[in-house]
C-alpha cells in the first residue's frame, strides 16, 4: 500500500483541524467554567451583602424598639406616680392605691 503526498498532506489537514477543534473546545469549556466560578462567587459576595443589610436594620430596629419600650415603662411609671398606683414589677400588674396602715387593730367579727 503506498501513500501519497496527497493522502498525507489529507491527513495532516484533518489531524490539524480537529487540533483547532479540540484546542477551541476545551478554550471555551474552561472558560465557561471561569463564568461560572464568578457568577457564583458574586451570588455569595450579594447574598452576604443583603444578610448584613437585614442585620443592620434588624439592629436598629431592635435599638428603635428597645428605645421606645424604655419610653413607655418610663411614661407607664410616671402615671402610675401620679395616680399613686404601685406596679408589680415581677408579673407587671397595677395593684391599685396604697392601702392605709392604720394604728388600730381590726375590729373582731361577730360570733354566731
Amino acid at each position: 500500500m503506498k501513500f501519497t503526498i496527497r493522502d498525507l498532506l489529507l491527513v495532516t489537514v484533518i489531524v490539524a483541524i480537529l487540533t483547532a477543534w479540540w484546542l477551541d473546545r476545551t478554550r471555551l469549556h474552561n472558560e465557561l467554567r471561569r463564568v461560572e466560578v464568578e457568577i457564583t462567587r458574586q451570588k455569595v459576595i450579594n447574598e452576604a451583602h443583603e444578610a448584613s443589610a437585614k442585620a443592620q436594620e434588624s439592629i436598629a430596629k431592635t435599638a428603635a424598639d428597645r428605645a421606645a419600650f424604655m419610653e413607655d415603662v418610663v411614661r407607664a411609671r410616671e402615671a402610675t406616680r401620679e395616680r399613686d398606683y404601685r406596679l408589680n414589677l415581677p408579673e407587671g400588674h397595677l395593684l391599685g392605691p396604697p392601702l392605709p396602715n392604720p394604728s388600730s387593730p381590726a375590729p373582731s367579727p361577730p360570733k354566731n
